[in-house]
């Protein structure tokens, strides 16, 4: 799937992905990201590379590989938002 440029997309907050904000599909990682306030652009560039301010559990990680799975398909491009 392609989408637009995410300069000022929201990674979390808004819906550009999914049905649902990845916010709320997964909270508990968001609650411990150090990317908060990043945008799709700014975390595309980084490979979806997502830090968090603990060591993740093995529950954590299968959220983690459940939301790599879904931006694995995910591209963006140079059309502005």
């Amino acid at each position: 799937m392609v989408g637009r440029k995410g300069d000022i997309t929201d990674f979390w907050q808004d819906s550009w992905c999914s049905d649902l904000l990845l916010g709320e599909k997964f909270t508990n990682l968001l609650e411990i990201c150090n990317e908060q306030k990043s945008t799709v652009a700014q975390l595309a560039q980084t490979g979806w590379r997502l830090t968090s301010r603990r060591w993740l559990g093995e529950n954590l990680q299968n959220h983690l590989k459940s939301l790599r799975d879904i931006l694995t398909d995910f591209a963006v491009n140079e059309e502005e938002d």
